[in-house]
């Protein structure tokens, strides 16, 4: 089992052929649904392929399977060539200011972090959308709703509700 983050790159396991002649060992860079010709140190030739098996990849969050497979004469995988690959959702850290205001007959929002960054944003009908970077450039939105209503102008208690319109993140909120 191999566990990754989301970062928006392909999350391959390393593939490394141990138990050759004379004890040798061989490192393999392989993408899924690829096939190589591999020279072991010893001169035979091996065909070594990464299938998906099941899963959405090895990019978007979630889980797959993968199976290696080789084809070659005098040779054969020790286990199933079966890996599950993992791929977690990568988090948005919110972190909310001030919750608390006195009433005053104004509109009262509390202050907004997203990754360690303050945003600006206004509800309009109760809404909110939040366009963040990621780090990889990819670009998400955060909707800030209003539960139960359109403004925060009255006095009472207010429930603001995130959503990410990406699954392959997920909201930390505090």
């Amino acid at each position: 089992e191999c566990n990754f983050t989301y970062d928006g790159e392909i999350h391959v396991p390393s593939v490394k052929l141990t138990g050759l002649v004379d004890g040798a060992e061989q490192d393999i860079a392989l993408g899924v649904g690829e096939t190589k010709e591999v020279t072991l140190p010893n001169g035979d030739m091996i065909d070594v392929t990464l299938s998906l098996i099941s899963g959405n990849g090895v990019v978007n969050a979630g889980r797959s399977t993968l199976r290696l497979a080789i084809n070659g004469e005098n040779y054969a995988l020790a286990t199933d060539g079966f890996v599950d690959v993992n791929v977690a959702q990568n988090e948005l850290d919110i972190v909310w200011g001030d919750k608390t205001f006195v009433h005053d007959g104004s509109s009262h929002l509390p202050t907004l972090s997203i990754n360690g960054e303050e945003v600006t944003y206004t509800l309009t009908n109760g809404v909110a959308v939040i366009e963040v970077v990621m780090p990889n450039g990819e670009k998400v939105n955060v909707t800030v709703r209003l539960v139960g209503g359109a403004n925060t102008t009255d006095a009472g208690t207010y429930t603001l509700q995130l959503e990410v319109d990406n699954a392959n993140y997920a909201i930390n909120s505090s």
